[in-house]
């Protein structure tokens, strides 16, 4: 029977490989233990041609077996992944080239050490995972795998900008973030907006929502733009019938929808609660309306 000599646990131990599907491990001291490699094809005859290689880059070697099978006629492969501990797993018993002259799908799939769902054919950093495939610099080089992400020369590790070049690393205000990405070069406490409003996030009361004017009702350090209760009065401003004047009991008197602590009329009859004698009791006779009164014509 074929075999073939390889240190397929990588024990550095050479162990032979036979070509029936069994190999004996060598276990150190010429003690040897003979293992199967994979499960057994009745019926069927083997005339391998064995390829030992760590085809899924897991660390593992596998075994590729080229086929020729007496009760077909078609050739083909049998690959069985090294899953380690000297486990075996067929994952593949196809032809190897499609009649188009590409490789079958079920040999592209298997080349996906990563195990990030893109092919390794297809993968720009085939050791790391990153199914977004994002690449800065678009030199094929995902950045996951990149180490000068912006292509400027200068390492990530070291780059001020990692993400924008600048060979020149220039920093204007020192606080260790390039100018060229640096959206305040010249203050050495900000250098980042990502909402755009002007205002540097270290400042910035709403850092992820634009609000240049910073306005802070309740004075919370959180701006009304990004503040689900700008009053601090304990109810979100969805359901607060006074968003902007705290009033935890929420109490409206003539039930308008906006609560006594922010409504001028509180009894909705017409008369400002300032000039009203008796702003929670509506009078007998409801004010006139402004066009009402501008005509002479009493409600």
């Amino acid at each position: 029977s074929a075999f073939s000599i390889v240190d397929l646990d990588q024990d550095d131990d050479l162990d032979i490989v036979f070509a029936s599907g069994w190999f004996m491990r060598n276990d150190g001291a010429q003690g040897f233990t003979t293992l199967p490699i994979g499960p057994a094809h009745d019926g069927t005859y083997y005339a391998p041609r064995d390829v030992i290689a760590d085809i899924d880059n897991d660390g593992d070697l596998d075994i590729v077996k080229a086929l020729n099978i007496n009760t077909t006629s078609d050739g083909g492969v049998l690959i069985w992944r090294n899953d380690g501990n000297n486990q075996f797993t067929e994952i593949a018993r196809r032809s190897l080239i499609q009649n188009d002259g590409h490789p079958s799908p079920q040999v592209v799939a298997l080349a996906d050490p990563d195990r990030d769902g893109i092919p390794d054919d297809k993968d720009n950093c085939p050791h790391i995972a990153n199914p977004d495939q994002l690449d800065t610099d678009k030199d094929g080089q995902g950045d996951a795998c990149d180490p000068d992400d912006d292509n400027d020369g200068v390492a990530d590790d070291l780059d001020n900008c990692p993400l924008v070049a600048n060979p020149d690393q220039k920093d204007s205000d020192g606080d260790k973030v390039g100018d060229a990405c640096d959206a305040f070069p010249n203050d050495p406490t900000e250098w980042s907006d990502r909402d755009g409003d002007g205002v540097g996030d270290n400042r910035d009361n709403c850092p992820d929502v634009a609000n240049p004017d910073q306005k802070d009702t309740d004075g919370d350090k959180i701006g009304d733009a990004c503040d689900t209760d700008n009053d601090n009065d304990g109810v979100p401003d969805d359901k607060d019938n006074c968003p902007l004047v705290a009033n935890r009991d929420q109490k409206d008197t003539d039930k308008d929808g906006m609560g006594d602590a922010c409504d001028d009329d509180d009894d909705n009859d017409g008369i400002p609660d300032k000039q009203d004698k008796e702003p929670l009791k509506p009078a007998k006779k409801k004010a006139p309306t402004k066009t009402a009164a501008k005509i002479g014509v009493s409600q």
